[in-house]
């Protein structure tokens, strides 16, 4: 049974999570002929840390499974963000597609319609 966020993640107690993601299937995530990934894993890992409020303490790109140590900046951080910012963090994460499915940018326009 799944659990929600908001009552596994208490910032009274910690900033501090560890976090594991597995393959399955005997699936390799950075094995033998995959190193190259370890470096796309790291590239996302930090345009991830500019979107969201997280800091990367720690991570290992393991041949089938990835372990992150992060530190939740908690909500002081994000209470300062405007409405604007989080429209262009969310525009960076999910970019915008017009109704042929091209990526188009995250305009003043874009922002003001959602």
């Amino acid at each position: 049974m799944t659990v929600a966020r908001s009552q596994i993640v208490d910032l009274k107690l910690t900033h501090y999570y560890h976090c594991i993601s597995r393959c399955v299937r005997r699936a390799f995530l950075c094995g033998e002929g995959y190193e190259h990934r370890k470096d796309w894993i790291e590239n996302r890992l930090e345009e991830l840390t500019n979107i969201f409020a997280v800091s990367i303490c720690g991570f290992s790109a393991m041949d089938n499974h990835l372990h992150i140590v992060i530190r939740l900046e908690g909500s002081c951080l994000v209470d300062e963000w405007s409405d604007r910012e989080v429209a262009e963090r969310w525009g960076r994460l999910y970019p915008p597609r017009d109704k042929k499915r091209k990526t188009i940018s995250v305009s003043e326009a874009w922002i003001e319609q959602k």
